[in-house]
């Protein structure tokens, strides 16, 4: 962004990964990554909010306590100041609209091409194919099963 920029951006980061449990780890490794990348991109942003779903994996003990430590400004550049969250299973937001947007662009390409789809680093390669406005794809490997040391890989 360059210097007196007065607007806003809305970029969807969108987590892929050949890990299919869910849970405080995850998701915190997920937060993590994408923390960093907007770091990256963005390095005037400073603080953030965090809003999800509202899934368990989002408001364990774990994650509190790292969201809390993330709050303090350890473990990163972007402080997250609030959590919020939809009740559980209480009708889709933005992120559930943009979420299926991906998978017809996946599907599209499936369509297209003949060839499928069954890896983390397939599925972001089709998505950047699609050139998806304001979509930032990143794919997240867990590296090291200890949480202390939690290290994501992403590619854009």
């Amino acid at each position: 962004m360059e210097d007196g920029f007065r607007g806003f951006v809305v970029e969807f980061y969108n987590i892929i990964s050949d890990v299919v449990v869910q849970d405080g780890y995850q998701s915190v490794l997920n937060l993590r990554t994408v923390l960093n990348k907007i770091s990256m991109r963005h390095p005037r942003i400073k603080r953030c909010s965090r809003e999800t779903d509202g899934a368990g994996s989002y408001n364990s003990v774990f994650v509190a306590l790292f969201t809390l430590q993330l709050g303090r400004g350890h473990g990163g550049s972007i402080r997250v100041v609030n959590h919020s969250h939809n009740e559980p299973g209480h009708g889709a937001d933005i992120c559930d609209t943009a979420g299926a947007n991906c998978i017809r662009e996946c599907w599209r390409y499936t369509k297209r091409t003949g060839k499928s789809i069954i890896a983390a680093y397939k599925t972001c390669s089709a998505l950047r194919e699609a050139e998806m406005d304001g979509f930032i794809h990143l794919q997240v490997g867990v590296l090291t099963p200890n949480p202390h040391t939690l290290v994501g890989t992403h590619q854009q």
